[in-house]
This record gives structure tokens, C-alpha cells and sequence, in this order.
């Protein structure tokens, strides 16, 4: 197993070069290095690596901001790595990103894929009075609220709630948009264990996914 630690300059000006002309951008650069400019705080990063994955983990510190990914090498062929799964390699990363930098009262928090929140989301929703499955919008409201308040209250994210208890932490939705709607035949038979036995036609409309910031808080 092969970890490291780097600390990457995360700057304004790499924006300006990719989307401009080639003096923009050299323009940009050079009143960036200008002396007695303020510089940008670099993004910090660790990252560990074990077999074909990449575990990371970046702070924005200006927006309080953690970024947690894993990235395989092996590419789209490789399975889905269970969330469980993916926060034992996130675990020694944050222990010491709480360990070097400090503890805060609150993160805002990302954590790119969660393979078990599209069948969870779309079983809560087929079960719920409040998802109309015919348009697949929530019958009040808009979805990114429903998808929020739907994830909060029937603790969808419960290996992130357990997991961030350990570090003295409690999770909640802090917010979700852009949420993508499957028709019903595209979730997985039997994929969650629910009270309700939901009828839903094949066609009917539910929530699959959703770009969702996480919102950690000290316990009291």
C-alpha cells in the first residue's frame, strides 16, 4: 500500500487558460505572479493509493469544504465499491487530515458516488404519498427539497451517519439538485428492504440520483 500527502495549488487562473485565448491566459498568470499580489490558499490533498484504487481527500478551506473521491484505474469495468467500503479507505485520511489541521464546528462535505442511494431513493419515493411517480416530481415542492428532506428523515445515508459518529460528527443533507429520474424498470428488484410492497409501473418516474453536499456538525 502506497500513501502520500500534497498539497496542490488550486488557482483561478488554470480556469482562465482553458477557456480563453493563449495571452488571456498568460495574461492571467502573470498578474497571479506578480509581487504583492495575494495569492489563492492551495486546495489541500492526501490521497492513498491500495491495488487499482485511489482514495482522496481534499479541504477547500475558504468554503469549509471536504472532497472525498476514490478513483480505480480499472475504469468503467470495474464493479461498484460499496460505500462501507469506500469510507475504510477514507478513514485513515481523515483521521489524520482531524489530526494535522484541527477540528472544525462544521464541513461541508462531497462525496461523489454512493452506489446504494439509487435504489434506496427510488424504493423511498415509491413508497412515499408524497412523489407523484406519473411526472416523477414530488406532489409539493421542488425536487431537490423532496430528495433533501426525503434522505434526512429516513436516514438513507446511514453508513455516513455511523461512520462520521465515530469522529464525534452528525450528517444531514445540506442540499440536492440536479436530480435524475429512471423509470421504475431500471431499479433493481429486491434492491432494499422495505415495510411497503410498492406498485409501480415500468414506466412510472422516481429518483435515481442527485448531486447532493453533505452537512457535518459536532455533536452536542
Amino acid at each position: 500500500m502506497q500513501c502520500r500527502f500534497r498539497l496542490s495549488a488550486f488557482l483561478p487562473v488554470l480556469l482562465l487558460t482553458a477557456c480563453g485565448g493563449g495571452n488571456a491566459g498568460q495574461s492571467a498568470q502573470n498578474k497571479a505572479s506578480q509581487p504583492g499580489r495575494p495569492e489563492k490558499p492551495p486546495m489541500l490533498r492526501l490521497s492513498r493509493i491500495e491495488g487499482t484504487r485511489e482514495a482522496s481527500l481534499q479541504f477547500l478551506d475558504a468554503r469549509e469544504l471536504l472532497i472525498l473521491r476514490i478513483q480505480d484505474s480499472a475504469g468503467a469495468s470495474a464493479p461498484p465499491m460499496p460505500m462501507a467500503d469506500r469510507l475504510d479507505a477514507w478513514k485513515p485520511l481523515l483521521a489524520q487530515f482531524f489530526q494535522e489541521q484541527g477540528r472544525r464546528k462544521q464541513y461541508q462535505l462531497t462525496i461523489g458516488e454512493y452506489p446504494e442511494m439509487k435504489s434506496r431513493m427510488a424504493y423511498a419515493a415509491a413508497c412515499s404519498r408524497d412523489w407523484n411517480p406519473s411526472n416523477g416530481k414530488p406532489r409539493d415542492g421542488d425536487g431537490g427539497a423532496a430528495i433533501r428532506d426525503m434522505v434526512n428523515q429516513q436516514h438513507l445515508h446511514r453508513e455516513l451517519e455511523s461512520f462520521f459518529k465515530g469522529f464525534g460528527y452528525k450528517v444531514s443533507v445540506r442540499s440536492a439538485e440536479s436530480v435524475m429520474i429512471c423509470p421504475w424498470k431500471e431499479i433493481p428488484a429486491g434492491a432494499v428492504d422495505t415495510t411497503c410492497s410498492p406498485r409501480m409501473q415500468p414506466t412510472s418516474q422516481v429518483p435515481c440520483g442527485a448531486s447532493i453536499v453533505f452537512q457535518l456538525a459536532v455533536q452536542e
